[in-house]
């Protein structure tokens, strides 16, 4: 079940970075040229280990499905609230979103990646998925605040600074958590 649900992020990934991110400068474009193939390395390399790693222990396993889980249905949330997104590094502002993922953190595609190259590179200890992992993760921390810094400079400036201020970037900030929490407590009077 493991391999499968990663199986599904891959073909997802794959799916979106040809048919739902827009490419549109020569420097988001470049940057696909450093980024797949870094991609295309985790890929094989999680793969590989999963077809060979033996034994797994089952709550390492049963821990890797749940974040394979957290990060499919997270990576789908995203996808069926929007019609397109920019891929990393482009110069074109977009729509400022609030709602559905973007309300629990201000980076949602990003959080779902992590998770998926994080939970292979724990799971199977490999120095090369450890410094894959690093990579991609220093790629999504620069765009996205290159993606914030656009849009803080744009017209929708002040709305986004206050979006900022509400939200984490990749994890929901503890007064998300404190919310939620006190909401889950909250006695219903009538």
């Amino acid at each position: 079940m493991g391999l499968a649900l990663f199986l599904a992020l891959i073909i997802s990934y794959i799916w979106a970075r040809f048919k739902f991110f827009k490419v549109s400068t020569k420097f988001s474009r470049a940057s696909t040229y450093i980024y797949d193939p870094v991609v295309a390395i985790q890929i094989a390399t999680t793969i590989y280990h999963f077809l060979t790693y033996r034994p797994l222990p089952i709550d390492c396993y049963l821990a890797a499905v749940a974040a394979y889980l957290l990060s499919l249905s997270t990576f789908w949330w995203v996808i069926l609230s929007n019609d397109q997104l920019n891929f990393a590094f482009e110069k074109n502002v977009g729509k400022l979103i609030t709602s559905g993922p973007f309300s629990i953190v201000r980076h949602p595609l990003y959080f779902s990646y992590i998770v998926t190259w994080s939970t292979g590179t724990l799971l199977f200890h490999s120095s090369l998925l450890l410094i894959t992992l690093a990579f991609l993760v220093y790629f999504y921390v620069i765009a996205a605040f290159q993606e914030e810094g656009l849009m803080i400079n744009s017209l929708r400036g002040n709305e986004y600074t206050k979006y900022r201020r509400n939200v984490g970037m990749f994890i929901p900030k503890a007064t998300q958590w404190k919310k939620w929490i006190s909401g889950l407590f909250r006695i219903q009077t009538r």
